[in-house]
């Protein structure tokens, strides 16, 4: 693997955050994988919705990443459910994904008729009221050249009522079914900490 490649796979995981291994393998092979694993710049962790890789220490190092951060399962498994939602709008035609636009959990994308949308994803839960308070936060005039906002979740008909106030569409996830019903929220670290104390 050139130092070209091995710097555009770890910007990758910088930049969209948490990919299950099996999405990671398929995008970017078998070897990459190895070399990425025998330098230490990924771990992989066992979620609810399967292994998942994200970047260490050293891997945020290498991609100039100096804060410590170690990302808590919720925050990896909706990382997961945001690079399925943009690659199932990818299939539909649209284009140019930019990650965390407007906020961690956000992509922006072109839609075929060059107008830009965002695409929010969860894994879990998200209530009617977080997304009503997002829709508001996006189409409050700040963001003129914002036309949709395209929200995947678990469960999407719950939502279908909120798709007469804004330009919104609320879609399935396509994400596993859960090996738990419960996603645990807190990280390695404050786990260790809680146990210690």
């Amino acid at each position: 693997m050139q130092d070209a490649e091995l710097h555009a796979t770890l910007q990758n995981l910088a930049d969209w955050g948490g990919c299950e291994l099996n999405d990671f393998k398929t995008t970017f092979g078998e070897s990459h994988l190895n070399v990425i694993k025998r330098r230490h710049y990924v771990e992989q962790i066992d979620t609810p919705y399967g292994k998942i890789l994200y970047l260490t220490r050293e891997g945020r190092l290498a991609v100039g990443l100096t804060n410590l951060y170690h990302p808590t399962v919720q925050a990896l498994v909706n990382n997961v459910a945001v690079r399925r939602a943009v690659a199932t709008l990818k299939a539909e035609g649209y284009t140019d994904p930019k990650p965390r636009v407007y906020g961690n959990a956000h992509a922006q994308m072109t839609d075929p008729d060059g107008k830009l949308v965002c695409v929010s994803a969860r894994a879990t839960s998200f209530n009617s009221h977080s997304i009503r308070l997002l829709a508001g936060r996006l189409f409050d005039g700040t963001r003129p050249e914002l036309s949709r906002l395209f929200v995947f979740v678990p469960k999407a008909k719950r939502f279908r009522t909120l798709q007469n106030r804004y330009p919104l569409e609320i879609r399935e996830v396509d994400m596993p079914q859960p090996l738990q019903a419960k996603v645990p929220t807190a990280s390695k670290s404050r786990k260790k900490a809680e146990a210690d104390a």
